[in-house]
Parts: structure tokens; C-alpha cells; sequence
């Protein structure tokens, strides 16, 4: 069992439902506050954004190492698709701002982050946000 923001999650408890916002904003500031919106309309436990940047998770390289491999973005540097990806760091107030009225009572947007960077957690900090540390491929069910 663990606990997300005083709510209780594992066998036995209400399942605990995640959107995902991640890279689907594209880009745009105003898609991901769009996206928000859209995912607290469900009715969601939680909204997850992605909080790092290219330079935090992997290196600026064409080594074969650092290349996807097939796929849509076969070819790409891993650097140059995190770059697309990403959330910026300067969007995550007003996300966190537009997500506070909208989610459940008892529930507020959640962040994951890939790990205990300074800099990530004076960021979460600084929005009052939930941080779950969180590694590649982990999935909440």
C-alpha cells in the first residue's frame, strides 16, 4: 500500500485513476491547460506531468547509444526527442493553478518526476505539488 496526497492506494482501496499529460501538449502552453481541463472533466484521482528537461535525463549525442532505434522517430537523438517532449519548466504554475479548482476534493494534480534533482524539487516545492519519484516504464493500476 502507499499513499498519494492522504489517499490510500492498493489492494482493498478504490482504484486510483491517472491522467497522463505529458508530451501530448505538443508544445503548447495553451493545449496542456486544455489538456488539464479535459482530464479533471473525467473525473480523475490525478493528473501526471512529466517534470525534467533534455540536459536532466540523457545526454546531447548522435552515439548509437543515445539514437532511437525503429519507429516514428527512428533516427532521432534521445536528446532531440525529449527536447520535443518535455514540459517546461515555466508552465508548471499556471498548471498547477488551472488543475486546483477543477480535480475532486481530496484530490489535487500530482507530478512525477524522474528523480531528486535541486532543481526539481524546488520547482515542486515552489507550486505545492506531490512529488512521486518514478522510474522508466512504472504503471498504477
Amino acid at each position: 500500500m502507499i499513499e498519494i496526497a492522504g489517499r490510500k492506494i492498493g489492494a482493498g482501496f478504490e482504484p486510483y485513476v491517472v491522467c497522463e499529460l505529458s508530451g501530448n501538449h505538443n508544445g503548447s502552453l495553451e493545449r496542456a491547460l486544455t489538456l488539464v481541463d479535459a482530464a479533471a472533466a473525467t473525473g480523475c484521482d490525478a493528473i501526471k506531468i512529466q517534470t525534467y528537461t533534455p540536459d536532466t535525463i540523457t545526454l546531447d549525442s548522435d552515439a548509437p547509444d543515445f539514437l532511437v532505434r525503429d519507429g516514428l522517430w527512428d533516427g532521432m537523438s534521445l536528446h532531440a526527442l525529449y527536447q520535443l517532449a518535455y514540459t517546461p519548466y515555466e508552465w508548471h504554475g499556471a498548471l498547477f493553478e488551472r488543475a486546483a479548482p477543477l480535480v475532486r476534493p481530496g484530490t489535487r494534480l500530482v507530478c512525477a518526476t524522474k528523480g531528486i534533482e535541486t532543481e526539481t524539487l524546488a520547482l515542486m516545492s515552489d507550486v505545492a505539488a506531490e512529488v512521486l519519484p518514478q522510474a522508466p516504464f512504472v504503471a498504477l493500476s
